[in-house]
């Protein structure tokens, strides 16, 4: 059915759910898997922060992306050690299209992720809505509790 499963994994506890979830449907299916995690633009107050110290930006950046790489081969390593074999990627951009990039570069059938609870207010702009509008494969959304 699902020949590549994505999951987007950010170390949440939603996003961990969805990592378990992800991965038992991957063995299930015996699809292929990959893991992404995106590396969001720092907000703009860190601009003003990088006027005073102009590496403070970069080394933010540095660090996030060391953190989320970490945290990914972890799980590659964890996945290995039970026969499983998982790709991972590292995306620089905004959370949706980040995930959307990686959707399209791996050719995921299937996309999962973690369903984190907002706020109804603003429930048609979270992040899973940007990418339900613009995805063209199926997504498992995955609830925390």
């Amino acid at each position: 059915m699902f020949q590549r499963i994505l999951i987007a994994y950010d170390g949440s506890p939603e996003s961990k759910k969805a990592l378990e979830t992800g991965i038992a449907l991957a063995r299930e299916l015996k699809a292929d898997t990959s893991l992404v995690s995106v590396i969001e633009p720092l907000p703009g107050y860190i601009a003003l922060a990088g006027s005073v110290e102009p590496s403070y930006p970069a080394e933010l950046i540095r660090e996030h992306r060391e953190k989320l790489g970490a945290m990914q081969a972890e799980v590659k390593q964890k996945a290995a050690q039970s026969g499983m074999e998982i790709d991972t990627l590292l995306v620089e951009a905004g959370e949706a299209e980040g995930v959307l990039e990686a959707v399209r570069e791996t050719q995921a059938g299937l996309l999962v992720v973690g369903l984190r609870p907002h706020d109804h207010t603003v429930e048609f702009a979270g992040t899973l809505r940007r990418i339900a509008n613009q995805i063209h494969c199926p997504v498992l959304a995955v609830p925390c509790h």
